[in-house]
């Protein structure tokens, strides 16, 4: 199951990169988790856990594109792997994932 969306996801962090601050790790993964709560979970009902910081994998593909790997769990336990790509492109934010 994935969506491929396009918008921006916070501001904030779009004015970091704009001024050529980079992103941290924790930022990434906020993000990434933002946008599983409110493009998947939220609207299917779901209440989800999801792997700590520690526990997420998080690389720099290319020049402003990014990808957020971790672990998702239902409240019963089961579990699936995730996938955020975050690209940054001037002032807009694209993003796709993947729950499998």
């Amino acid at each position: 199951m994935g969506k491929v969306k396009a918008g921006v996801i916070s501001f904030f962090l779009l004015l970091l990169v704009a001024c050529g601050a980079s992103i941290s790790d924790e930022e990434l993964y906020d993000e990434a988790i933002g946008v599983l709560e409110s493009d998947f979970a939220e609207p299917n009902g779901h209440v989800l856990e999801y792997s700590s910081l520690e526990m997420t994998e998080i690389n720099e593909l290319d020049d402003n594109l990014y990808e957020v790997n971790g672990n998702v769990f239902d409240e019963y336990q089961n579990g699936a792997s995730f996938t955020v790509k975050i690209s940054i492109n001037g002032d807009m934010m694209n993003y796709e994932w993947i729950v499998e």
